[in-house]
């Protein structure tokens, strides 16, 4: 449990996690900010520096006198990770170009009293930013925070990457794995940093797997529960759910977007009209709404459909949202940023923030239009149904074609979101050197943004006479 009231279970989860990071610095996948951009670590040299919080554990143990028998070897020690990472010039002069930072935290007092333990709240996590290498827009930090005992929800939303700091957030969870916060452009970074191996997801899998094949009697099993159970990728929890059913007999399909492992009997009702042949999704929709009637039927998958549609509209809308912000944040970076690196940096952000923005609203356009569509045919049918069960003959003719065609449409967009947003992952941006002629325009634009705002702030200044 993450809450786990045991000294020594805290200390492990350090000592686990600093000694995967010390693996993650001698990876030739690891890309590092720098003062000169991003690049692979593995051409810069390395300097370590370890550390603990054992005088503080001191300390607190004397104030607690002794803490209530717990000995000092049981208690998480508070590791601490600096590591330098250095460019040789002219094989004889040396620079730091960037530091990485890891600093593990645990609840020692409440650990000590064997009080309840609590997650790391917004106040104290301040408290440990403070502690750590000053930010530098010369010298980019990229910080790890390790929680042993979790952060509180409000506390991820510190998690950013400016030009002179990347804040991570690392925390165990209750599935027995890990949970890694970290800007959204830096999934690769976040999957480097994750202490626990791809054998030991699996095998985490292969348990929730056994636990709930009693639903191979009635459901079946479905890659989401497993994944609420696992906190694990879906994309992995689909592969072992087709390993399973190769091994079992069990036949593995998707089945409305969803993977799902069950006997030939037991598909739910919705598809039984599908058992036992290998239709895709578009198929399947093409099969409801081409029979005549089953009113019930295609209401209900344009029920499915509309849902599905409205929450990729509202999650592109709440990028869309958070860009805004952003953008403001960029801008603010880029006048207060002292070396044209930093700005070539701040600038390549921007750009491709706003290239990202521009695909969401196209997105959003599209799906208002299919959902207005859907929820058109939505009327008809219901309408229809409404008539036919109170013994009414309906004079309007439904256009079965037109109502094929839209729901075929809006099935196969569903099927580009979804892979889309599994294949969706964002790699770091490269070093800054050249500058193409969107950036440079974007860059020069910014520029006199800058300057002018700082003529008229010394205007401003300027002493009357």
């Amino acid at each position: 449990m993450i809450n786990s009231t045991e000294p020594n279970i805290h200390r492990q989860r350090q000592q686990v996690v600093m000694a995967h990071i010390e693996q993650v610095l001698a990876d030739d996948r690891l890309r590092i900010d720098t003062r000169h951009g991003t690049r692979l670590a593995r051409g810069l040299k390395q300097r370590l520096v370890r550390g603990d919080a054992s005088d503080e554990l001191a300390r607190l143990m004397s104030q607690s006198g002794g803490g209530d028998g717990q000995p000092s070897n049981q208690m998480p020690q508070g590791l601490r990770l600096e590591a330098q990472f250095i460019q040789q010039r002219l094989g004889i002069l040396k620079e730091i170009i960037a530091r990485l930072q890891v600093i593990c935290v645990s609840p020692m007092r409440q650990l000590l009293r064997n009080e309840p333990i609590e997650p790391i709240n917004t106040r104290a996590l301040h408290q440990v930013l403070e502690s750590a290498v000053p930010a530098s827009a010369k010298m980019p930090v990229t910080l790890i925070i390790v929680s042993t005992s979790g952060f509180t929800v409000e506390s991820h939303e510190l998690v950013d990457r400016r030009a002179d700091r990347i804040l991570i957030l690392m925390q165990p969870n209750d599935a027995g794995g890990w949970d890694i916060y970290a800007p959204a452009e830096l999934t690769a970074l976040a999957l480097l940093l994750d202490p626990e191996d791809e054998s030991a997801k699996r095998q985490r899998i292969a348990k929730a797997i056994r636990e709930d094949e009693p639903e191979l009697a009635s459901n079946g099993i479905t890659a989401d529960k497993i994944a609420g159970k696992t906190h694990l990728p879906v994309q992995l929890i689909e592969a072992e759910l087709k390993s399973y059913a190769r091994a079992t007999g069990l036949i593995a399909r998707r089945l409305d977007g969803r993977m799902a492992v069950y006997h030939q009997g037991t598909i739910p009702p919705a598809l039984r009209e599908a058992q036992g042949v290998d239709i895709s999704r578009v198929d399947r929709i093409k099969a409801i709404f081409s029979c005549a009637g089953q009113e019930d039927k295609k209401l209900d998958c344009l029920e499915d459909q509309r849902l599905a549609m409205a929450g990729y509209r509202d999650a592109a809308l709440e990028q869309v949202n958070a860009a805004t912000k952003q953008e403001v944040m960029l801008k603010r970076q880029f006048r207060e940023a002292a070396g044209e690196i930093t700005k070539k940096r701040v600038t390549q952000q921007l750009l491709q923030m706003r290239h990202d923005v521009q695909q969401c609203q196209q997105q959003i356009e599209q799906l208002n239009r299919q959902l207005e569509m859907l929820e058109a045919h939505r009327q008809s049918l219901e309408l229809a149904r409404q008539k036919q069960s109170a013994g009414l003959s309906s004079p309007d003719q439904l256009d079965e074609a037109q109502m094929v065609a839209d729901a075929v449409v809006a099935e196969e967009m569903l099927i580009r979101l979804e892979a889309a947003g599994e294949q969706n992952e964002s790699t770091s941006p490269a070093a800054v050197i050249h500058m193409n002629a969107q950036e440079q325009a974007l860059y020069d634009q910014l520029q006199r943004e800058t300057d002018t705002a700082a003529a008229i702030s010394n205007a401003n200044d300027a002493p009357t006479t």
